[in-house]
């Protein structure tokens, strides 16, 4: 467009399809461009996307455990129960001890009634020794009152003994229900990588 006098309107027109042309084919090269830088940047993307998922799910050695959700409510209800477990025993074994320290305390107070009642008792024989009845003691019927009092504390005895191997029994089957448990628990572990 050098000398505008000379001008017509098909001139310009095809001046402006040339530059249409040039600038389309310009602008196709870009996109062509960017596309394949695109192209390679996504590839890469996805490929770093893939990576650091399989980095994700890979197990790492901790500090702190890292389960399933499946994993973490079998571990939470054993736990629980194994609190609960060691509360019961804890409890069974408290009062046990109380148990034992009130029968330390009631036999040691019945052996100084017991010998109170010796002493009681033997003030109150009287031997005869007239001639006339020489051998012929009278026999009560009954035992002496010591005598009753010493069984019965005896039968207790007996009594207390087979509630306490009644609780140890339940003890040792607790505590086979948790090794079960325990057991089950490492065998699971073991089983995951």
């Amino acid at each position: 467009m050098k000398d505008e006098f000379m001008v017509l309107p098909t001139d310009i027109s095809a001046e402006m399809a040339a530059l249409k042309a040039k600038i389309g084919d310009a602008l196709d090269k870009l996109e062509r461009i960017y596309k394949k830088q695109i192209k390679g940047k996504a590839e890469e993307d996805v490929r770093r996307l893939v990576e650091s998922l399989d980095r994700a799910r890979a197990k790492r050695l901790t500090l702190t455990p890292h389960f399933e959700p499946e994993e973490r409510v079998v571990f939470e209800a054993f736990e629980k129960s194994l609190q609960e477990g060691m509360l019961l025993f804890e409890e069974e074994m408290k009062a046990e001890e109380e148990k034992e320290a009130a029968q330390k305390k009631s036999s040691k107070e019945e052996h100084e009634g017991s010998d109170r009642m010796m002493i009681e008792a033997s003030d109150h024989i009287v031997l005869d020794t007239s001639d006339k009845d020489k051998g012929k003691a009278i026999m009560d019927s009954e035992p002496p009152s010591y005598v009753l009092k010493l069984q019965e504390d005896v039968e207790s005895q007996k009594i207390k003994q087979a509630a306490l191997e009644e609780k140890v029994d339940k003890i040792a089957e607790n505590q086979k229900d948790m090794n079960f448990k325990l057991d089950a628990i490492l065998a699971f572990i073991s089983k995951k990588p």
